[in-house]
């Protein structure tokens, strides 16, 4: 039969067998198989069998009795219980079971053999004889849940799209991973993607109501990367920078880094994109909080590059050298304490995008096959040239500037993600129809 129960044979079991049948056939099933273990070889379940046609006339019962001989060693009794169950369960649909008053590890071990063999087919009743649990569909649960995890994290939301298509019903999990592949991406646009950054808040919001306030706030700066916002840029580069990190993405991270460093370098300067005005020419203006700007040199050739950057930085130090009678070099300083906040600002910044072991690692995106050259990179390399981890390394400008994310866009969609693929597991039924 498709429909078989398991147990220890105890005085309790024609109450606990006619608990089974009642559920049962009010899930509309219509024939069940009983298979009693025992120690006793002297039961008689004819009479058992008869009071449940009795009462449940409209269902096939079948009852059998399996006879455990008592002198076996606990190994010859597990082998034994187990060819049992596999021949019991080798044509069956579902193997229920459910615990009760007994010998404790009987039921253990006919509960173990079931779930070794028949992992899919296992159906455990609960006590409070309304609930069941399925151990095969738990499996399946925790392994939609860690395989959804791990590409998440990852960052790889397309595939745990298409891993989530057909397995879950909440329409929020699918926006949501369209979102991180989107900012992924950076193929945002304004009024499609207003909506998928609510959804994202309305989760968060409801995780953690007390604590999400900063969250929301992150993914209102998020939300202004379609505006060419120049912190929510910098922001988004930093997390990807840290996400492919993580991965181990080394060549598509050092071209990240490059961006990082370069966006940052124009923040600090005080200059920003002149972004969607195609009469001018000059692609610059100041930026409109900057507390220090760099005069912005219109006559001469500026890009948008780093080294064009630091080439306009560079002719400043020269500038503030010669006004103030000071050294602005990374061998060696001569009286900065004696510069204005002002001057003594982009001297710390010069100094830092200076370094010697800086530079040495930005040009490591010329030497990677992303950029000119065919080089592998390992992180050991990176962090041998810093002395310390890249990303640790730029942190302290960030910081200087009011710029670096507390959060990861990418992390807070994934924990969102996450929480509904939980929410939706642990609400879905487990008995197999």
């Amino acid at each position: 039969m498709k429909n078989v129960f398991i147990s220890q044979w105890t005085e309790e079991s024609y109450t606990l067998a006619t608990k089974i049948v009642e559920k049962l056939s009010s899930y509309g099933e219509r024939e069940l198989a009983i298979h009693f273990f025992s120690q006793n070889s002297h039961i008689d379940v004819s009479l058992f069998l008869e009071r449940l046609h009795m009462r449940y006339s409209n269902v096939s019962i079948d009852v059998q009795t399996h006879f455990l001989k008592d002198k076996l060693s606990i190994r010859e009794k597990i082998k034994q219980v187990q060819s049992l169950i596999r021949k019991i369960g080798s044509h069956a649909e579902r193997i229920y079971l459910q615990f009760h008053d007994g010998d404790v590890h009987l039921q253990q071990m006919i509960a173990h053999e079931c779930v070794q063999l028949f992992p899919n087919q296992v159906i455990f009743f609960m006590e409070d004889d309304e609930s069941y649990f399925s151990i095969g569909q738990s499996i399946q649960d925790r392994e939609l849940y860690h395989h959804v995890h791990e590409l998440v994290t990852s960052g790889n939301f397309s595939a745990a799209k298409k891993l989530t298509s057909n397995r879950v019903k909440n329409p929020l999990i699918p926006r949501l991973l369209d979102l991180g592949q989107k900012i992924r991406m950076l193929d945002l646009e304004k009024n499609n993607s207003d909506e998928l950054f609510d959804d994202l808040k309305e989760v968060l919001k409801q995780l953690d109501p007390e604590q999400s306030t900063k969250e929301l706030a992150y993914v209102d700066l998020m939300r202004k990367l379609p505006d060419y916002n120049q912190k929510a840029f910098i922001a988004f580069l930093y997390n990807y920078a840290e996400l492919l990190y993580a991965e181990n993405d080394l060549i598509d991270f050092i071209v990240l880094y490059y961006r990082l460093a370069e966006e940052t370098l124009l923040y600090a300067i005080g200059w920003d994109i002149r972004w969607g005005d195609t009469t001018e020419t000059f692609p610059f203006v100041v930026r409109k909080d900057a507390k220090y700007v760099l005069p912005i040199p219109k006559n001469s050739r500026v890009t948008r590059h780093f080294h064009s950057y630091m080439k306009v930085l560079s002719q400043e130090i020269r500038r503030i050298e010669e006004r103030q009678r000071v050294k602005i070099r990374r061998d060696k300083c001569v009286g900065l304490d004696r510069l204005s906040p002002r001057d003594r600002y982009f001297a710390d910044l010069y100094l830092f995008f200076k370094e010697k072991a800086f530079e040495e690692f930005l040009d490591l995106r010329h030497e990677g096959v992303s950029g000119h050259g065919f080089a592998d990179f390992t992180k050991e390399e990176f962090e041998g040239i810093l002395g310390c981890k890249p990303l640790k390394k730029i942190e302290s400008i960030l910081e200087q500037q009011n710029l670096f994310p507390r959060f990861s866009i990418f992390e807070l969609i994934g924990k969102a993600v996450l929480a509904l693929v939980i929410e939706e597991l642990s609400q879905s039924p487990s008995l197999p129809k």
